[in-house]
């Protein structure tokens, strides 16, 4: 499993923008998805998501907006907060 880092470098906020992540591809099913320090900016999904797990650690202090039903289900293995 990999880890991916959201870190923004885009500054575009969402989830599907490559460019977002630290290994600039958007995570799939074999992804660990961290949000941490590296960047504290929201994060909206714009996608229906199917990752390995989610690491939301206490050092994250954006928001992450996966209320658009339009891009539901949210698959994920493992949830971390």
């Amino acid at each position: 499993m990999a880890t991916t880092t959201w870190d923004n470098g885009n500054s575009t906020n969402v989830w599907d923008d490559a460019d977002n992540w630290d290994t600039s591809s958007v995570p799939t099913s074999a992804d660990a998805v961290v949000f941490d320090s590296t960047s504290t900016d929201n994060c909206t999904c714009d996608v229906a998501i199917d990752i390995a797990s989610i690491d939301v650690q206490s050092t994250y202090s954006g928001t992450l907006d996966f209320a658009d039903s339009a891009y539901a289900p949210f698959y994920c293995w493992e949830l971390y907060i």
